[in-house]
């Protein structure tokens, strides 16, 4: 699948932006790259030299690799059928992150098909969904 121009962003420039699904084939997101939103175009997240910070609260959010977005052990949350849905082995927690200026809010994509489901990823799906992802609240679960 294609990635969607939204326009408004980027001074009137159409940024293309690719879907996020959950384990469940749920179109739960869109990321540009360097911005998540969710379903409802709120800016969630944002993604620092492959990582997925919160918007909110600035805390690490797990790996992102190509349009796998993974949770603090490696699993994969996120995925886009452009991409093989992977897990990392190794995970190690970055520093801290700034947090970028908040992009313009983008108009609604354009309706896509539902794509099929993947085939799960080596090691299996994380146990969390995408709102348990964004609101992890402290670095006790990179252990875990």
């Amino acid at each position: 699948m294609r990635a969607s121009a939204i326009e408004g962003l980027n001074g009137g420039q159409a940024p293309m932006f690719d879907e996020l699904y959950d384990r469940h084939v749920r179109l739960v997101a869109w990321t540009d790259g360097e911005h998540v939103f969710d379903a409802s175009l709120n800016w969630v997240a944002f993604v620092h030299h492959g990582e997925a910070f919160s918007a909110a609260t600035l805390q690490w959010l797990g790996p992102v690799v190509g349009l796998t977005h993974q949770d603090r052990r490696g699993r994969a949350v996120l995925w886009n059928p452009r991409d093989p849905v992977t897990n990392s082995r190794v995970v190690t927690a970055p520093g801290p992150a700034i947090r970028p200026p908040r992009p313009p809010q983008p108009l609604r994509p354009a309706g896509r098909p539902q794509p099929h489901p993947p085939r799960p990823p080596l090691g299996g799906w994380s146990e969390l969904d995408f709102e348990a992802w964004l609101a992890q609240t402290s670095r006790a679960a990179d252990t875990a």
